[in-house]
């Protein structure tokens, strides 16, 4: 099928559903989350008469300005539901056991389509992100999947990450007019970039311990070498990290 044909599809999906839950894969960047967290925020604003799930098993501290996920289904609930996974390339990865359990599976991706899966599959590689999809998707049917400040900032977080800032193989006038729509939700912009451009000090500690480790050759090759204690170290940093901004 044509892109157009599985846009339409998937909207057809969408509307033949009560229930929808939507996942990405597990340690996820901001793309997985902004593209999750988008689309889940677009269809609950589109069809308020829906149930509109997110149902993960792990999250990313580093977009977690963007909100939580809100509360998890049921197992009943997979019964009669149409399930979407975003971002996520192998069924493997998704961070949902319990995506298998749907009624029918949608697949929206932009890497490589290795080992296909689900029900029906709308995969773009040359796209720069899955939010630039997203977004994309709600473009062609503007009039049924409704934008707005909170959904296009979480598209945005995602489409700017994963684009290296608009700078990546892949970004081209089609990502940056998805962009500008996006930004045309009065977004704001500042609030992101402040997030995303904020160091964290746990991660400046670590940058130091391996600049301290760094080591060069008589030919001035440069090298290091992670103790399995410094991992530890740095693994125990993040972990208390994640429990206070819990």
């Amino acid at each position: 099928m044509d892109s157009i044909t599985i846009k339409q599809e998937i909207l057809n999906k969408i509307r033949a559903y009560d229930t929808i839950i939507i996942s990405r894969h597990s340690r996820p960047d901001g793309d997985a989350v902004g593209s999750t967290m988008g689309l889940a925020k677009v269809l609950r604003t589109s069809f308020p008469q829906k149930r509109i799930f997110l149902d993960n098993e792990d999250y990313s501290d580093f977009v977690a300005f963007l909100g939580d996920e809100g509360p998890h289904p049921e197992d009943a609930d997979y019964r009669e539901a149409l399930a979407i996974v975003i971002d996520t390339a192998t069924i493997d990865r998704v961070s949902n056991k319990r995506i298998k359990n749907a009624a029918y599976l949608i697949k929206i991706d932009h890497h490589i389509d290795a080992r296909p899966y689900g029900d029906l599959s709308w995969v773009e590689e040359d796209r720069s992100s899955a939010c630039e999809m997203i977004a994309d998707l709600c473009m062609t049917f503007p009039d049924v999947l409704k934008l707005d400040r909170v959904s296009a900032s979480a598209i945005y977080t995602g489409m700017v990450t994963d684009s290296g800032r608009f700078k990546y193989d892949g970004t081209n006038g089609r990502t940056l007019r998805a962009a500008a729509v996006l930004m045309d939700q009065d977004i704001d912009l500042q609030r992101i970039y402040a997030h995303l451009y904020m160091d964290d000090f746990n991660l400046l500690l670590f940058e130091a311990d391996l600049i301290r480790e760094i080591q060069r050759s008589e030919n001035g090759v440069a090298w290091l070498y992670i103790s399995k204690a410094l991992r530890e170290e740095e693994a125990c940093r993040w972990k208390t990290r994640a429990t206070q901004s819990r």
